[in-house]
């Protein structure tokens, strides 16, 4: 059986899959190059830990995220590829609201690492504007194995089906517990948070940049568009934000204007 949090039962990788168990044994060798190459072949290999778990179904899954992060005293890793809106799922409301908690609360360490994709900025400032630190990657190098990392030893993965898109909602996923592997998982996190990666505010900036230059978008279609507050683009962008607002301003005095005009000139001529 996996390790199921709900009823406490809990299963060893060792007892999971012969490959996983000697993989482990050498990880603490490897460094850098090697590390990422072992990290790959878990990856690559997922259908055999498919076939050697129990796999929890989404629900499942969602829970066993949401009970990681509320248990959770020392530290929450998350190396997901993508992040849902609140209103999408209950499941994602909790996890977010623990996620948040746990970052205000001040001894455990939150961290959340996705794909570069503007589609995820809006669910990912639901997260930032409560303080919790969200960071974008040009390309997950495990991006078929997401996982998320509770404290030093609780892992749970998730796996899309073969035949679901890439970026798409994790089907299904299983729960380990097992130090070493979350040991290497977490080495290999902070590894990927300081290569190819974006803090929030940069990477709106890579997408409002170019917009907000475009003289017939506004700073209200932009928002609109990212699903930020105003205040999120003028952090992100202050001198084209700046420059928009004037020009907003300077179209919106000689509309007035010209109005004024024309209603004096439609008093004049009755």
């Amino acid at each position: 059986m996996i390790a199921d949090f709900f009823g406490g039962v809990v299963h060893s990788l060792e007892l999971v899959s012969p490959f996983l168990l000697v993989a482990l044994f050498v990880m603490h060798l490897v460094e850098g190059r090697q590390r990422r190459t072992h990290i790959r072949v878990i990856g690559e290999n997922v259908e055999l830990i498919k076939a050697s778990t129990e796999l929890l179904d989404r629900r499942s899954y969602e829970l066993a995220i949401l009970q990681g992060v509320k248990t959770s005293e020392k530290r929450v890793f998350c190396y997901w590829h993508s992040l849902h809106p609140v209103v999408q799922s209950d499941n994602y409301k909790e996890i977010n609201k623990s996620l948040i908690a746990k970052t205000k609360g001040g001894r455990v360490t939150v961290k959340v690492v996705i794909a570069s994709d503007p589609s995820r900025i809006a669910p990912a400032y639901e997260l930032v504007k409560e303080g919790v630190d969200v960071s974008f990657k040009n390309s997950l190098t495990v991006s078929d194995l997401r996982f998320s990392l509770f404290d030093d030893q609780i892992c749970v993965f998730g796996v899309p089906e073969s035949s679901v898109p890439d970026g798409k909602p994790s089907r299904f996923g299983f729960d380990i517990s097992s130090r070493k592997l979350n040991a290497l998982l977490a080495e290999h996190f902070d590894a990927e948070i300081n290569d190819d990666i974006y803090g929030f505010f940069d990477f709106v900036a890579l997408h409002c940049e170019e917009a907000l230059n475009e003289p017939t978008n506004t700073i209200a279609m932009v928002t609109e568009q990212l699903r930020v507050d105003d205040w999120v683009i003028e952090k992100a962008c202050p001198d084209q934000f700046k420059k928009k607002r004037e020009e907003e301003k300077k179209e919106e005095t000689e509309a007035a204007k010209r109005e004024e005009e024309a209603k004096k000139k439609k008093e004049e001529n009755e």
